[in-house]
């Protein structure tokens, strides 16, 4: 990938699809960025709201990916049309990882609570109305 360190500099973030072609980083530059996995290009490029995202998730259907920022926002996008379409939160306690669920049709949050415990929140996706 031309790209690469957006990649490997400071491993950031990944997702991928399940039909295994499409995978979504996160950079340093406040990007995100899909890739199509059999040509190695560079699909979209969605430039993210504020802090970096920490975390993201595509959704199942290849339709929605979430990312989760250093503020603890949620921010919701397009990925055909790299448009941003909802931000929820901010979260408290701060979420450290997020997933889509099989069906698509939950989000999990996973935070650490006091203790050595983790917690997970689960939420109705987001969809575009």
């Amino acid at each position: 990938m031309r790209s690469g360190r957006h990649i490997l500099q400071a491993f950031k973030p990944w997702s991928s699809l399940q039909d295994g072609k499409t995978l979504a980083t996160c950079g340093l530059d406040l990007t995100i960025k899909l890739w199509n996995l059999e040509t190695l290009a560079e699909r979209t490029r969605i430039r993210c709201h504020g802090p970096e995202a920490i975390a993201l998730s595509l959704s199942p259907d290849g339709k929605t990916l979430v990312t989760l920022n250093r503020h603890n926002w949620l921010n919701v996008w397009d990925i055909a049309t790299g448009d941003f379409i909802v931000t929820l939160g901010p979260n408290t306690p701060a979420p450290l990882d997020l997933r889509f669920s099989p069906d698509g049709s939950t989000l999990a949050t996973r935070v650490v609570a006091h203790g050595p415990n983790a917690v997970v929140h689960l939420w109705p996706a987001p969809r575009e109305d």
